[in-house]
């Protein structure tokens, strides 16, 4: 899989959690711990399902999708590391949910990483079939 798979990949993923926590915030924050946070939960969904177009839109080319995605996981497990589960079963949904956050996080990683050698390689392969001359300085 390449890097571009990964990333439409992980643009479809976004869009479904996106949905979720649109949806059911509620239930969510419920099962979480995370007692009082339901526009919290919305918040991140609308943001998910944002950059999860962004990146099915630009086809999976563009880096910085990726990189927001990353800056997401980590609110997302800053959000999480606030939860307060009572009960054996709610702690370990949220530690299920914290392994899946950094999971995608490291998913994301490698995506944004990949995609920023390349976009930089291929802006380089065009600079050289750019004469100096007729290269627009702005």
């Amino acid at each position: 899989m390449n890097a571009r798979q990964l990333a439409r990949g992980l643009g479809w993923f976004s869009i479904g959690l996106g949905f979720a926590e649109l949806i059911a915030p509620g239930r969510i924050s419920s099962k979480l711990g995370l007692q009082g946070e339901k526009g919290a939960v919305q918040a991140f969904g609308l943001r998910e399902l944002l950059s999860g177009a962004a990146i099915l839109a630009s086809k999976g080319r563009a880096p910085h999708w990726l990189w927001a995605r990353v800056a997401g996981d980590v609110m997302d497990m800053g959000l999480l590391q606030t939860a307060h589960p009572v009960g054996a079963e709610r702690r370990t949904t949220l530690n299920v949910a914290k392994v899946a956050v950094l999971g995608a996080a490291a998913l994301d990683l490698i995506a944004a990483q990949k995609l920023t050698r390349q976009s930089k390689s291929r802006r380089r392969r065009l600079a050289r079939r750019i004469p100096l001359v007729n290269r627009r300085f702005a």
